[in-house]
């Protein structure tokens, strides 16, 4: 089963396209022609629940997520959140006191105040790495997975395939999502 956990559907800060904008039939339509099984929405620093509640569909299931900026000692990056389906009420929640009404332009949180606060929720974390841009340092990385609960699954997210067998050989668990930018596109991601 082919699965997308890094997904845009919405345009929501300055630098994001409007490619990444997206109808709900559309939507359906691509996902299902790239044979993808599972995906999770994942927007710039907003959890939109009512999107992911409309985008509902029998044809494959929809992860709550979130794309978030982060910051370190050393660098800055974005970590990417994916709820359990099961619990979108308390994601959303918490996902709303984290944001706290912060415009998605303006949205950052250091690395330890993130893994405070996502300690008792049920997610994977998936952290841009190596040469994404941006992405945070190995100092940084090894930071946050340390201050994390040992029950939250970690991931590195490389630039491309080949970087991530590398990291793979490395022992780096590594996950890769479409990253979304043009939904006429989508199968080639």
């Amino acid at each position: 089963m082919r699965i997308d956990l890094h997904c845009h559907t919405k345009k929501c800060k300055k630098g994001d396209g409007n490619k990444r904008n997206v109808t709900k039939d559309k939507f359906i339509k691509k996902i299902c022609e790239a044979d993808v099984g599972v995906v999770a929405i994942t927007n710039h620093n907003c959890f939109d629940k009512d999107q992911y509640l409309d985008f509902q569909n029998e044809k494959f299931l929809i992860w709550p997520g979130i794309e978030l900026d982060i910051y370190g000692d050393e660098s800055k990056g974005h970590c990417i959140l994916i709820g359990n389906p099961k619990d979108v009420e308390v994601f959303d929640k918490k996902m709303k006191q984290i944001i706290n009404g912060t415009h998605p332009d303006d949205f950052n949180i250091e690395i330890c105040d993130l893994a405070t606060k996502i300690k008792d929720l049920d997610v994977i974390a998936i952290c841009h790495y190596g040469r994404k841009n941006p992405s945070l340092s190995q100092n940084d990385i090894d930071k946050f997975k340390n201050e994390l609960s040992e029950e939250i699954p970690f991931y590195c997210e490389p630039r491309n395939l080949i970087s991530a067998g590398i990291y793979y050989a490395k022992n780096i668990n590594t996950m890769i999502g479409s990253d979304v930018r043009d939904w006429d596109n989508y199968s080639s991601d």
